[in-house]
């Protein structure tokens, strides 16, 4: 997840397992939704793989559908938590 040339806050791309040591174009984009003014920071994808967890540096933890994206689902308060860890971790 990157910043656009006009600030805007780019896609998650997902892509294949790479073959013959490249990539291939990305499978999925997936854009979080700017809430209040944050741009949401990707963390770490649910273990079952449908879901992505997000924050906006405001002491939540955002669930997000994947690969939807858009505005999240459910919000959780964390208070002071800077990195966030999902277990059991997607299993590739």
């Amino acid at each position: 997840q990157g910043y656009t040339s006009n600030g805007s806050v780019g896609p998650i791309l997902t892509y294949a397992h790479p073959k013959n040591g490249k990539f291939a174009p990305p499978i999925a984009r997936t854009y979080l939704q700017p809430e209040k003014g944050y741009v949401p920071h990707f963390h770490a994808m649910s273990s079952d793989g449908r879901h992505l967890w997000a924050d906006y540096i405001n002491n939540d933890i955002e669930l997000f559908d994947y690969p939807t994206g858009g505005a999240p689902i459910k919000s959780f308060p964390v208070y002071n938590a800077i990195y966030a860890a999902v277990y059991p971790a997607v299993v590739p």
